[in-house]
């Protein structure tokens, strides 16, 4: 989605707080640590229900600063390997799981919910086991790890303003897209590489 193409002028504003740590004695795991318990803690206020709604927002809006600045803080020092890669896709696939575990459990929405963080994680595995089979890692498709936050915050935001669409709680179509399109997006990795090899083959 348009999201992800803003991820290099993202990059450009968190350049002032990499330019503070660079020199600080943190680590770029220790940062990936901190934007998992601040996601742990967003989901806890989405659990909490719609009073709470505002400060998971802020909270996510914070976790995805987060999660930009442990990779560019890695390449900045020059300290990027195999283990940091692996701690920052486990936390956020956990991050992913609490956001949207808690977002369902507080509107009570559990089969819609396992569908949202499904299609979550079916996003993301395929493009990692892509790149464990032997291709290029691939980051692209219709909805990816950023802009499921940013929908995220962006439908909590309207839902605060505007309140219910009609008969339709907006959080659980947000659920139910996050689901559908994560499913869609994971069918085109897939098939994108699947192409791709037979034309090169």
């Amino acid at each position: 989605m348009t999201f992800e193409k803003l991820r290099p002028y993202s990059k450009k504003i968190v350049g002032p707080a990499i330019d503070v740590l660079e020199h600080r004695n943190i680590t770029p795991n220790q940062i990936s640590f901190i934007g998992f318990f601040i996601a742990v803690m967003a989901a806890v206020a989405f659990y909490f229900g719609e009073k709470w709604y505002v400060a998971g927002a802020a909270l996510i809006f914070f976790s995805g600063v987060m999660d930009l600045l442990d990779g560019e803080l890695a390449r900045r020092r020059e300290t990027e390997d195999s283990r940091g890669d692996l701690v920052d896709h486990v936390l956020d696939r956990y991050s992913d799981m609490v956001v949207i575990g808690g977002l369902a459990i507080g509107i009570e929405q559990y089969l819609i919910g396992f569908v949202a963080m499904s299609g979550a994680f079916m996003t993301s595995y395929v493009g990692t086991q892509i790149q464990a089979v032997g291709f290029d890692r691939t980051y692209s498709g219709i909805l990816v790890r950023a802009d499921r936050f940013i929908l995220i915050f962006i439908a909590i935001i309207v839902n605060e303003i505007l309140g219910p669409i009609g008969p339709y709680n907006l959080i659980v179509l947000l659920l139910i897209i996050i689901g559908i399109v994560g499913h869609l997006t994971a069918l085109q990795r897939f098939f994108g590489v699947w192409r791709e090899k037979e034309e090169v083959a």
